[in-house]
């Protein structure tokens, strides 16, 4: 809020942000590539340049489990920010298979369970402003 002439008061509210959303699968680690060609570029959805991370699990379809790596986006957003945060989607992505009519996902609930428990530690211990969190799930 700023004071305008004559004694009104103008309010710069509008286009600004009140809070961050973002999804957060996975991290992913990179290396330098001199190859910079456009054939080079269009390669594993534009991460030609990812390297596997060895001290990190993968799933099925080689996503990084890293629930240390949403805690330190979460405290890396909120540091730079200083606005509420909101992850919009947070999931696990795998190979699942169907055993009488159901899929026992055992690893999609470890993989939710510690990195809700990463977000809760961002909260509790590091003072992040989270204020919300959606899973994802794909079926």
């Amino acid at each position: 809020m700023l004071d305008g002439k004559k004694g009104t008061t103008v309010f710069y509210s509008r286009g600004t942000v009140d809070y961050i959303g973002f999804s957060y699968y996975m991290s992913t680690a990179v290396k330098h590539d001199v190859d910079t060609t456009v054939e080079n570029n269009i390669v594993n959805g534009g991460l030609n340049h990812s390297v596997e991370n060895p001290h990190i699990a993968t799933s099925d379809w080689g996503w990084a489990i890293d629930p240390d790596g949403l805690r330190y986006t979460l405290n890396v957003l909120y540091d730079r920010y200083q606005l509420p945060l909101f992850i919009v989607e947070n999931g696990f992505g795998a190979v699942d298979e169907v055993v009488d009519g159901h899929i026992h996902d055992d690893y999609r609930i470890e993989y939710l369970k510690a990195h809700i428990t990463a977000a809760i530690e961002a909260v509790d211990q590091d003072g992040v402003d989270l204020i919300g969190y959606t899973p994802w799930g794909n079926h």
